[in-house]
């Protein structure tokens, strides 16, 4: 018995609803198989974006290490050399304070040759750095005044401010490695 000897026992419309019957289940098959391979090929372009996306990130990382190396080399150095300055000062090893705007200037010209860095926090630190020296040279003038009494109404002198800025550079020295590590991977002192 073949497939005609079926349809020719079955009257027209039996014969169309089974060949209707044979389509919906082929077409449900084809389905199936197509939604596994659609599961298989989305599971593959998956695991492409994720491969793209570390390659791209560590381009990036290439690319802007460089620059970040050299901003944080001059972010540590300044941080230190503004953590040290009223010490000098005091010693009589700088004169002044249009060494520590001097060096203020200097930082800043060197950061903004780098160019771009993309590190947010890093920036703000940067300018939170230049406000601070700014603040410490604003100090160490009011010391040398007849009035020592602090420009900040959380301090009762100017010696007092001096001591929270110095510890504020010592602070923020001692957290720069952490803050540039996430940009950076390892980070020597």
């Amino acid at each position: 018995m073949n497939v005609m000897d079926i349809f020719d026992s079955m009257d027209k419309a039996m014969a169309v609803s089974f060949c209707a019957l044979l389509v919906s289940i082929l077409g449900a098959l084809y389905s199936r198989r197509c939604a596994v391979e659609a599961a298989k090929a989305n599971k593959i372009a998956n695991e492409a974006n994720g491969i793209s996306k570390e390659a791209n990130h560590m381009s990036r990382q290439t690319i802007f290490r460089p620059a970040r190396l050299s901003g944080y080399q001059y972010l540590l150095n300044f941080l230190d050399f503004c953590s040290n300055y009223s010490t000098k000062h005091s010693h009589k090893f700088v004169q002044g304070t249009r060494q520590l705007m001097e060096r203020v200037d200097k930082f800043e010209k060197d950061i903004e040759e780098l160019g771009p860095m993309e590190m947010p926090e890093v920036e703000m630190l940067i300018n939170e750095a230049v406000t601070q020296a700014q603040n410490l040279q604003r100090v160490l003038d009011l010391k040398k005044g007849q009035n020592p009494k602090a420009f900040d109404v959380k301090f009762n002198t100017a010696e007092e401010k001096r001591w929270a800025i110095e510890d504020w550079f010592t602070d923020k020295k001692s957290e720069l490695k952490m803050t540039v590590e996430p940009y950076l991977g390892n980070v020597k002192r």
